[in-house]
């Protein structure tokens, strides 16, 4: 599946101080046609199968035109169908004019008409049940509703076990839910009965929930600038109460040039429902042949539980973490990271996360002053003014406690961004932060009052999806950091960072 992802560097000894993140959901419309082709409606001849679902609401990429699937005004009934659909004719003539009407809300998809209809239909004495559960599940689906949608189309095929297109449609949607293992059983039971053309519509499916629960990898690789690799203040002297301080060249300003790098795979298992096992794997870096002193490696590994259906995630995972500074191990981080993102409506979706980072240095001075943990949490809402343009808004609070007071602080910030891929292919990413830092305890060292940083970050990004190579696509990102601090000499820097990334999903 392609997406897109941000990506923010730092350095590794600030790196964990503060969690933060960004979503981005595209919707897009797909190729599978699901059915309703053995209901009562296929009696109107200008009904082809399948009805229902043919804008499916999980996005099947990367597999066929959806001209290779015929729309559904193409496709010719065929003779099983025909047979089929005397199975919904048990009882009575069917000749009322509110299920021809249902019938035309289903075509037309018109689901405020279906509801009422409905709400009249199952109040008649000979209303057939297996219509009205498979109508009712096509509304439920239509409002995101799909634990109930399912159960609408489960008593279908309980009822009727020959019904095979409504239980494709089963599949479709446990497929939606992510309810995978489920989705896998009901299409392939399914299959073999279907017309040609949606057989490969079935194996299309079968094939994207085998490739959902595979491992997925992601390589990484950036050219990066930093004229501030050592996060330092640009001031030569300090003057504090009458007195100077001259600093030496090694604490001012150091640029470095490099390569930095990521590879990773991660899995979600499907074990029952709509629940998973969640597994990462993943190094990353940095070298600069300029500056060597700045390298920096990390291996981690993260594995827990996740939640999901087709409006809502959470994700528990327990991690640990290596990082290695100048080709030497400089600290252990172990910790729990929560995610957790909801759909609020077709154009509004949030997300939220939490850490607990416990973090242990291995240079004894280091981990004097260093050791200790930090709590996080960010929220963001999300909204989409099209499906190929979002924008965003997030707040963000930070506690780290070290074994110092002094180098111990509370951070909270506010955040805003856009991401839009125009029409010519040109895709774009711009966001605007601010964070308000203070520390626990007053400095000791020149400096004799509680430090207090005021931090403004700008970003961008910038690519063209034509500008490839065998699905390899060059990004210019820019990264440009203020900070403001009340320590002026020690803490007030700039640091302006540009980077081209090469970016492939798989």
């Amino acid at each position: 599946m392609s997406g897109l992802r941000f990506y923010f560097i730092t350095n590794n000894y600030i790196r964990h101080f503060i969690l933060c993140g960004s979503m981005l959901f595209v919707a897009v419309s797909t190729f599978a046609q699901s059915t309703a082709s053995e209901s009562n409606i296929l009696k109107d001849p200008e009904i082809k199968e399948p009805v229902s679902f043919h804008s499916p609401l999980d996005t099947i990429a990367n597999t066929v035109s959806p001209t290779q699937v015929a729309p559904p005004t193409q496709i010719q009934t065929s003779k099983d169908n025909q047979q089929m659909t005397s199975s919904f004719e048990g009882n009575a003539p069917r000749t009322s004019a509110l299920e021809a009407s249902i019938t035309e809300a289903i075509k037309a998809h018109n689901w405020p008409a279906l509801a009422t209809l409905l709400e009249d239909y199952i109040e008649q004495p000979n209303y057939d049940a297996l219509l009205y559960h498979y109508a009712k599940g096509a509304w439920y689906r239509s409002q995101r509703q799909h634990h109930l949608a399912i159960a609408e189309y489960q008593k279908v095929v309980d009822t009727d076990a020959s019904l095979h297109y409504p239980r494709f449609d089963l599949g479709v949607m446990l497929f939606e839910n992510k309810q995978y293992n489920q989705a896998k059983t009901e299409i392939a039971t399914a299959k073999p009965y279907l017309n040609p053309q949606m057989r490969q519509t079935a194996e299309y499916y079968l094939q994207q929930i085998d490739k959902r629960q595979a491992w997925q990898p992601d390589v990484t690789f950036h050219y990066e600038a930093n004229d501030n690799v050592n996060n330092a203040a640009s001031a030569k002297v300090i003057d504090w109460n009458g007195k100077q301080w001259t600093k030496t060249d090694d604490s001012l300003p150091k640029s470095a040039h490099g390569i930095r790098y990521g590879i990773g795979a991660n899995r979600d298992l499907n074990i029952n429902g709509n629940h998973f096992m969640s597994m990462e794997l993943s190094t990353d870096g940095v070298h600069y042949w300029d500056n060597r002193d700045y390298n920096e490696q990390s291996i981690r590994l993260k594995a827990g539980y996740k939640y999901q259906d087709i409006n809502r995630s959470i994700t528990i995972l327990p991690f640990a973490e290596q990082n290695w500074l100048e080709g030497s191990k400089y600290n252990t981080i172990t910790g729990l990271q929560i995610f957790s993102s909801q759909r609020l409506n077709a154009n509004f979706s949030n997300a939220l996360a939490w850490g607990y980072n416990q973090k242990d240095y291995a240079d004894e001075a280091i981990a004097k002053s260093y050791d200790g943990h930090l709590l996080s949490a960010t929220g963001t809402l999300m909204y989409s003014v099209s499906p190929v343009w979002l924008v965003y808004g997030g707040l963000s609070f930070s506690d780290d406690k070290l074994n110092s007071a002094e180098k111990s602080s509370t951070r909270h910030g506010v955040s805003l961004g856009s991401t839009k891929i125009f029409a010519n292919g040109v895709g774009t990413r711009f966001s605007l932060s601010y964070h308000k830092r203070e520390f626990d305890a007053p400095g000791t060292i020149v400096y004799d009052f509680v430090r207090k940083d005021n931090e403004y970050r700008v970003q961008g990004e910038v690519w063209h999806n034509r500008l490839n190579y065998k699905g390899f696509v060059p990004h210019l990102n820019v990264s440009y950091l203020n900070i403001d601090s009340n320590m002026e000499g020690f803490y007030s820097r700039d640091n302006l960072q540009w980077l081209i990334s090469v970016n492939k999903d798989f």
